[in-house]
């Protein structure tokens, strides 16, 4: 079953972008995860996208929203220096440059640059 959802979400990952029917996709990604237990596997990677489909929408509060919650499941599950956690944490630098808040940008960028030099 899992290997059902992760070749689902590998492919509307790779199409989404193109398609950029972003609230149709929102809604299929949703329609998704209610479908998954909370802790399924896949889970962080349904809100990794949906924080990506609000930024592309420019609704950088929401973004933050989701990029928190992904974050939070990561750090539940993995080593805090694994390199799945400096991902949302550079992607909060994003959000966070975008919004001109660079104090918050820079801290987070410094906290994924710490995890990616001890893993890279």
């Amino acid at each position: 079953m899992e290997e059902e959802y992760s070749s689902t979400i590998l492919f509307i990952c790779l199409l989404w972008p193109d398609i950029e029917e972003f609230d149709r996709v929102e809604k299929y990604f949703k329609t998704l995860l209610k479908s998954l237990p909370n802790h399924h596997v896949d889970v962080p990677s349904f809100y990794h996208q949906l924080e990506n489909i609000y930024y592309a929408k420019n609704d950088f509060d929401t973004a933050l929203d989701y990029y928190i919650l992904g974050y939070n499941l990561r750090c539940q599950y993995l080593s805090s220096d694994h390199y799945q956690i400096a991902v949302p944490l550079d992607n909060l630098g994003i959000v966070y440059e975008d919004k001109q808040n660079y104090d918050q940008a820079l801290e987070y960028c410094k906290q994924a640059l710490a995890i990616y030099e001890k893993t890279i």
